[in-house]
């Protein structure tokens, strides 16, 4: 791990994620106004398929966790049910 300007944490996770030949990442957790909304755009960014887990995003104020979902939308990225998500990987 390093940490580069202003605190940014970054990883060799692109790398791995490469040599394994990944190109969808399933993205779930808390604060979807700030890790789950910014993970999926860096994913997007970096040309990766996002599929945001609808059922397991959630954040501390609903009014933040709607405005990064718009953002999202902006990025073609919307929550899918699970259900969607376990049948896209069978």
């Amino acid at each position: 791990m390093i940490f580069g300007r202003k605190g940014i944490i970054r990883t060799d996770l692109e790398k791995i994620l490469n040599k394994l030949g990944v190109d969808t990442v399933v993205v779930a957790g808390y604060s979807t106004n700030k890790c789950v909304g910014m993970t999926s755009i860096q994913a997007c960014e970096r040309d990766y398929d996002v599929l945001l887990a609808k059922e397991a995003i959630l954040g501390p104020k609903k009014e933040k966790v709607d405005a990064m979902l718009y953002i999202l939308k902006t990025y073609g990225i919307e929550p899918v049910p699970i259900k969607t998500i376990l049948d896209k990987i069978e």
